[in-house]
């Protein structure tokens, strides 16, 4: 079995249709950019635990929203299913951490 290369988002991006750079590209981009943003805002506030909860929940959404649109650019042609199963498996693994992180965010 050959090993894939890795590719990376923006030369995935790279690959889309011109029409879709700015559109679904740029809704890729933050929504892959709010995953470690909210993390980070939410630690910086962690002493109020609600908001930082708030925060790794949106993150969780946003790892959600690349979910659909990863769906979303299969469906299109613009990535194969080789592609899309490599970024679905990431971002359910990075879903996975985060979920854990919400629930034991206290000792994690």
């Amino acid at each position: 079995m050959s090993k894939l290369p890795i590719l990376s988002g923006r030369e995935l991006i790279s690959k889309f249709p011109r029409e879709e750079r700015y559109l679904l590209c740029d809704q890729m981009r933050r929504s892959s950019r709010s995953i470690p943003s909210n993390i980070a805002e939410g630690w910086a506030k962690r002493k109020f635990e609600n908001v930082f909860k708030k925060h790794l929940i949106d993150s969780i959404g946003s790892c959600e929203e690349m979910l659909v649109w990863c769906e979303f650019s299969k469906e299109c042609d613009y990535i194969g299913v080789d592609v899309y199963e490599r970024f679905v498996d990431k971002y359910r693994e990075v879903g996975v951490m985060l979920d854990s992180l919400l629930k034991k965010w206290v000792t994690f």
